[in-house]
């Protein structure tokens, strides 16, 4: 893939792809590839360690996905970049109740962004969060 700057206009950066990039919502990615996808992007990071062991990552990702008593009744959600059926990069979104004062809010905050590196400054990133 070619390397370009990320256009401020979604639509523009989009076209430089061809019909074999991607994106996916993340619960219809097989979990094996996501778990490969992760051991390979976190290899070389400071959290290596949580993502060493696949069955380890699976049951990870149970209890923060599907189990995660945090979120309450709304399930975590986010988007996978795929290039040839090669997982690039995810980034997924964990809803959150916030409390200001004494008023709750309905919230979420963006987790497990990662690309892997040699698709690193390409935008996805970006594309990722904007999506």
């Amino acid at each position: 893939m070619e390397k370009i700057s990320v256009n401020k206009n979604i639509e523009e950066f989009t076209t430089h792809f061809t019909e074999d990039f991607s994106i996916e919502r993340t619960e219809n990615i097989d979990r094996d590839k996501l778990a490969a996808f992760s051991i390979e992007a976190y290899k070389d990071e400071f959290n290596r360690a949580r993502f060493t062991v696949r069955d380890e990552i699976l049951k990870l990702w149970k209890w923060k996905y599907d189990n995660n008593p945090a979120t309450g009744k709304t399930k975590n959600f986010g988007w996978t970049a795929t290039y040839k059926g090669k997982v690039l990069g995810q980034l997924s979104i964990m809803p959150a109740t916030i409390k200001v004062g004494k008023r709750y809010y309905p919230g979420a905050w963006g987790t497990d962004l990662a690309i892997l590196k040699e698709y690193r400054n390409l935008g996805l990133s970006a594309f990722l969060i904007q999506r």
